[in-house]
């Protein structure tokens, strides 16, 4: 690991990840949330590995990713200048060529504008078509969930702004909580009697 406020001329730093800058210390110096570095990782690869992907989640805030010096992607714009600098927060997978046994992973960081700063989340290595699978599921899952809680959303609204319905729903509890035969809530009660009820 590389860092803007550590020396060019120190020795190597080792840094958890994922883990924030600001709650991250080298050779005893504590990293401050805003700046620029370099985060390197050698990979030994297994036997099977043709195809390989790697899924990058939200990184604070921009990065450049190279595989064995090769440039692979990209999200906002890495600088050493905060004028310069451009950030964005985008989740990607990328494929990764495989060329040898081990695998050479640098990926370039800056931040200028969040708390916390750095690789903050894991990183995924793996087969190309898992993590795809695995990446489609998750937003399907997301996007259910946010529908879910739309249609809840317009149920309340209509029941606010519409009183005919709110009357119709009150009746329903009314005639549910009045049944004709205790033994069955619910069943056999009168639908005269049901007809003729007013909301409380």
């Amino acid at each position: 690991m590389l860092h803007g406020a550590i020396a060019t001329d120190a020795p190597a730093a080792y840094l958890v990840v994922p883990g924030t800058w600001s709650a991250s210390r080298i050779a005893g110096a504590k990293l401050g949330p805003h700046g620029y570095g370099t985060c390197r990782l050698k990979v030994i690869l297994p036997e099977t590995s043709d195809s390989l992907a790697i899924r990058i989640p939200d990184v604070e805030t921009a990065y450049n990713l190279y595989a064995d010096g090769m440039p692979v992607g990209s999200v906002g714009v890495v600088s050493s200048d905060p004028k310069l600098s451009d950030w964005r927060f985008e989740p990607r997978i990328y494929s990764i060529p495989v060329r040898g046994k081990t695998l050479e992973l640098l990926v370039e960081v800056s931040n200028y504008v969040y708390k916390g700063g750095g690789l903050s989340r894991s990183i995924t290595l793996g087969p190309e078509t898992a993590l795809h699978t695995s990446w489609e599921t998750k937003l399907f899952l997301d996007y259910f969930m946010l529908g879910g809680l739309v249609v809840i959303g317009l149920y309340h609204i209509g029941f606010f702004f519409y009183p005919a319905a709110r009357k119709i729903d009150n009746l329903f509890r009314h005639f549910l909580h009045h049944p004709g035969d205790t033994r069955h809530p619910g069943r056999g009660a009168d639908p005269q009697r049901f007809l003729s009820l007013r909301p409380p």
